[in-house]
């Protein structure tokens, strides 16, 4: 999860998956997400990309028990 505080980041154009393989010299591939399409990126240096666009997410996402902390108090928000 990303904090509100975190503002525009990388990520927020939209979902991608990013499929790494174990073989020498293979090279990731990427699939994005969007309503009733999909777009797959195949060549090394675009998914150089996505690799440096989610690597900057994660740097700014809270930890896994913060966000379980934070969906925690959501929930209990709402159900009051």
């Amino acid at each position: 999860m990303l904090p509100f505080r975190a503002g525009g980041h990388a990520g927020v154009s939209g979902p991608f998956n990013i499929l790494s393989f174990g073989e020498e010299g293979a090279v990731d591939v990427v699939h994005m997400d969007a309503p009733r399409t999909g777009a797959w990126v195949e060549d090394a240096e675009r998914s150089e990309l996505f690799v440096g666009m989610f690597n900057a997410v994660s740097r700014t996402a809270v930890s896994p028990y913060d966000s379980m902390r934070l969906i925690e108090d959501i929930a209990k928000g709402m159900s009051e």
